[in-house]
């Protein structure tokens, strides 16, 4: 299956948000999904003014009609999935 995740938590920060996602990923790659993770580090970003730790990603490319990146569509996931960190 094919899975797409986006998130704002990524590497190279450390929490549990980005530790459970990272783990979540690993098993998923290990039992044959094809995962797509869409985290800042793939995008042009800003530090978060109340949290400069988080970057939040901005102007991602080119859109599809629906207003989504490309990026994040280009492959069909069947499942997709979005989390957020709240500071």
């Amino acid at each position: 299956m094919k899975i797409a995740i986006a998130t704002d938590a990524w590497h190279p920060q450390v929490n549990g948000v980005v530790r459970s996602l990272a783990t979540t990923v690993e098993r998923l790659r290990r039992r044959g999904h094809e995962v797509m993770v869409l985290e800042p580090g793939r995008f042009r970003t800003i530090p978060c003014p109340t949290y400069p730790e988080i970057r939040l990603a901005f102007a991602c490319g080119p859109k599809n009609s629906s207003g989504a990146p490309k990026e994040a569509t280009h492959e069909r996931p069947a499942d997709p999935h979005v989390t957020a960190f709240r500071p």
